[in-house]
């Protein structure tokens, strides 16, 4: 199962989406990670002190299963590529700890 949370951000269906489907694909891809539940947190943050545009964050933990309490997180001027570079980041991690 996949939960989709927003903090500081307003919650969005298509970032939602994206959110779940990407990482359904991850499930997919490493087996090992079916029985977690995968928490995933979409946050904007916003800088007082440097003017410019705000950085998105992306956090991901998985809960229960054998990857219990592994989290991973991204930053990005974009959401999508935040989740995106995550994404891959996961991927990278999860195949290599199976191949050692």
């Amino acid at each position: 199962m996949i939960q989709v949370q927003f903090k500081n951000l307003e919650p969005s269906v298509l970032a939602r989406d994206t959110a779940v489907e990407t990482l359904s694909r991850v499930i997919a891809q490493v087996p090992e990670t079916a029985q977690s539940t995968v928490q995933v947190t979409l946050e904007m943050k916003d800088s007082n002190r440097e003017p410019g545009p705000s950085l998105f964050h992306v956090q991901v933990i998985f809960q229960g299963g054998k990857k219990n309490g592994m989290a991973f997180q991204q930053s990005a001027k974009s959401l999508y590529v935040a989740l995106a570079d995550l994404t891959d980041k996961i991927l990278k991690t999860l195949k290599k700890e199976r191949d050692s």
